[in-house]
Parts: C-alpha cells; sequence; structure tokens
C-alpha cells in the first residue's frame, strides 16, 4: 500500500467568533498522533485556512465546522486488504483547541494579492493497550471533509474532498509517536528564482523517516454531501486498490510534476529548484517511518505552494533604532555628532548607498554612518538573490546639517551633593 504525507501551504479558511469555516476554504492540513503517557495518545488535526477577503464570497457556502458541529477521527485495523479492514475500532468527535496565525515567507515581494492565513488545530485523546492495539498489520487513523480549496492543479477541486490519513503499527512492542512535521510557515514562491523549504519531519522515537511526492487523497465532496458537517470517515476502498481514492489532476500535472520547477529531496523533504509557472499548486508529500529496516508508519500532509511573479519591495531608509516599516524624509545631524542610517537587514541581499546621486565608496551595508560634514540627500539599492530577486532603490533622505555648540566639561570631583555647583 502507499503512505503519503500531506502538506499544503496556502490554506484557506474564514472565521466567525464561533470559528466557522466556510465551504471552498480548506487548502489542506496533517494529522499526527503522539504518546501522552501510559496508554494514552493525542490525535491533532491541523487545518490551514485562508482568510483572504477576495476569497470569501456569499457563495462560499454553509459553514463547515461551529462550535456545536464538529468533525470525527476513525480508526481501523489494517487487513491484508482494504476488504478485510472492518468496522473502525475507535471513533472519535474532534473538539477545538485553537486557531493561531500561519504568516508566509516572501510575503513581501507579493503586491498584487493580499494572503491572510490561520491555522486550525482540533484534537482527541485516545486509550491504545499495547495488549490489544497488536495487529502485525498495523493500524491508520482517517480524517476526512469536503472543503478542499481551488487549486490550479486539481481537476475540480471544488468538489474534490480531503483525506488525512496517518498509519502506526502494533503497539504490543512498545509505544511510538508518528513524525511530526517542520513547516511552520506558509510558502510563497517566486517564479524564475530559486527556492528551497524543508518539508521534513522529525521523530520523537528516533525513527529513521523517507520521502516521495504523490496524488492527494480525495475526499466526499461538499456539493455531493447531504450531512456537510460531522463526517465519520470511511475506510480505505477497494476499488482505490486498497487506498483512499486519488484526486484528479489536470492535463500536464502529476505527482512528479505538481509544481513546475520543484523536486522533494527523498532523504530530507526538501522542495527545491526554480518555479516555472504561476499558480496555487497542491501536492501530497508522504512520510514513510522506519525502525530499522522494517517500515512502521506513514504520515500525510497536504501541501499548497502559492508561486507568484514577485517584485522586490521598495527599500526604507530610517534612523538607527526607528521604525523599519517607515521611511523617513528627512533628518538632521547635529555639529560635532553623527547620525547612522539604516535599512532592514537581509540574508540574502547586497548594498549600496548613494550620497547626492554618487556611490558612497566602501557602504556596502544595510547601515550608514553620517557626519555633519557629510550632510545631504541619501538613497540605499537594494539587491536580493533568491525569493524577492531583483534590485529596488529607495526614495531619498535628506540629511540636514544643525550647527551647535562643541561643550566639553571638566569635572575635578567624583561626588556632588544636590544644589551643589560644578
Amino acid at each position: 500500500m502507499k503512505k503519503h504525507f500531506y502538506l499544503l501551504i496556502t490554506l484557506l479558511i474564514f472565521f466567525s467568533p464561533s470559528f466557522d469555516i466556510f465551504a471552498d476554504s480548506i487548502a489542506g492540513g496533517k494529522m499526527e498522533m503522539t504518546h501522552v503517557s501510559g496508554d494514552t495518545y493525542k490525535i491533532t488535526v491541523t487545518l490551514f485556512v485562508d482568510e483572504t477577503p477576495s476569497t470569501i464570497t456569499s457563495t462560499s457556502g454553509p459553514s463547515l465546522y461551529t462550535s456545536a458541529t464538529m468533525p470525527w477521527i476513525r480508526l481501523y485495523a489494517k487487513g491484508a486488504t482494504a476488504a478485510a479492514d472492518g468496522l473502525p475500532i475507535i471513533e472519535k468527535q474532534l473538539t477545538f483547541e485553537k486557531k493561531e496565525s500561519f504568516p508566509y515567507d516572501g510575503i513581501e515581494c507579493v503586491t498584487s494579492k493580499t494572503l491572510a492565513t490561520q491555522k486550525v488545530i482540533l484534537s482527541t485523546t485516545v486509550t491504545l493497550p499495547g495488549a490489544t492495539f497488536n495487529n502485525t498489520l498495523g493500524y491508520y487513523i482517517v480524517y476526512q471533509d469536503g472543503y478542499r480549496n481551488p487549486s490550479d492543479n486539481i481537476l475540480q477541486s471544488k468538489t474534490t474532498g480531503i483525506t488525512l490519513y496517518t498509519e502506526f503499527p502494533s503497539l504490543s512492542a512498545g509505544k511510538n509517536s508518528s513524525p511530526v512535521f517542520k513547516l511552520v510557515k506558509g510558502i510563497v514562491a517566486c517564479k524564475g528564482s530559486p527556492y528551497s523549504i524543508d518539508l521534513g519531519a522529525d521523530d520523537a522515537d528516533g525513527n529513521t523517516r523517507s520521502y516521495i511526492v504523490d496524488t492527494p487523497y480525495s475526499g466526499p465532496g461538499y456539493l455531493t454531501l447531504s450531512n456537510k458537517n460531522g463526517i465519520k470517515p470511511a475506510p480505505r476502498q477497494p476499488s482505490a486498490v486498497n487506498d483512499y481514492t486519488y484526486a484528479t489532476w489536470i492535463s500536464s500535472f502529476a505527482a512528479n510534476n505538481a509544481v513546475p520547477g520543484l523536486s522533494l529531496n527523498a532523504s530530507t523533504g526538501v522542495l527545491s529548484g526554480t518555479p516555472t509557472q504561476e499558480g496555487t499548486f497542491v501536492i501530497t508529500v508522504e512520510c514513510k517511518e522506519f525502525r530499522g529496516t522494517t517500515p512502521i508508519g506513514v504520515v500525510r500532509q497536504d501541501v499548497e505552494i502559492r508561486v507568484e511573479k514577485c517584485v522586490p519591495p521598495e527599500p526604507k531608509i530610517y534612523a538607527q533604532g526607528g521604525n523599519p516599516a517607515i521611511h523617513v524624509p528627512s533628518l538632521f545631524v547635529c555639529e560635532y555628532s553623527f547620525r547612522v542610517l539604516e535599512t532592514a537587514d537581509l540574508a540574502m541581499a547586497t548594498y549600496k548607498w548613494f550620497k547626492n546621486g554618487t556611490v558612497v565608496a566602501g557602504a556596502t551595508k544595510n547601515k550608514l554612518k553620517v557626519l555633519y560634514a557629510e550632510a545631504g540627500i541619501y538613497t540605499v539599492e537594494v539587491t536580493r538573490t533568491g525569493a524577492c530577486a531583483g534590485t529596488k532603490r529607495s526614495q531619498t533622505t535628506q540629511v540636514n546639517p544643525q550647527s551647535g555648540i562643541n561643550i566639553k566639561l571638566n569635572i575635578t570631583k567624583k561626588d556632588y551633593c544636590v544644589g551643589e555647583s560644578f
């Protein structure tokens, strides 16, 4: 059986105060199993959702989850085939844990869109005694919903649901937690610029991992559901070759070309390359867990990557210690003193400062010291590599000289009393 690891990077949900999630909004997620203590395990479902105003319309559909209506997970024992899986051993309704921001790297490069993503975390606990959960073929946990976000590489993504899947081994030989994915930010990659992101996972048990990209699992689309809330996930399907039904790629896309120009390192889970096409692309990354050389588990995560035509943002100049988000058009420098001009310190960038339109020799850092005698009109030119690749020059900052008095104090005593002159 194939196992897959899902991670989805642009994820679309809209929330009301009761944390409603609207149709057409879930762009991906993941499900993890963590040993807590004794025979208790925590099952955590993380959904990535988009709160971008333009994605929420009056036709977005009914709310998927509210405080009164929550989804379910089911746990099945694996049979030799899907037909032998049988009835669920455990089914539990999830509870809302928290909602938190899921910021984007590289968002400053995208000027044509506003991207706003939240992360919704749902969870429950289960009791899994090793003496009972000793099936040599292992077990799997499944979560399904019908609200996949539209994308540019999955056919009919509005009517194609999502299935999140985690597989774990017999617990008779000991406890086991699933690998935990590292991704903490949404992905915006720039068309035509080299890009790299770690989509791998850590494992608390020290087991080894390997990765592949595969086709996403589908689920019941919300337009085909009579009960749009509280889906109780079905087992694996014999018709899907002992797996879940796969989503359908749009022509020219496939697992090995889910995001044109990017490929996955099977040993590290690092996705890298140079994107060649703009759009919103879903991939499925499978993380398979090994104890020694024996495969023991699988975690899947949907990943949605936004590839944009990026434009480097205009640099801003501010006085040292000032607000990096606000460009300062003018400031003064006192006689017998100096000012330090500053712009954002970027990891993959070079700097060139100009005074009155002429390059300042040796000024190649993000800070520039300006003496009283060096007052004038300054700009800075920033050249980025990697994300937001390109060169952009700031607006001008006028440094005005301010005359003053050079005061020197000659203090002979170390201690003075209140009211005493010196």
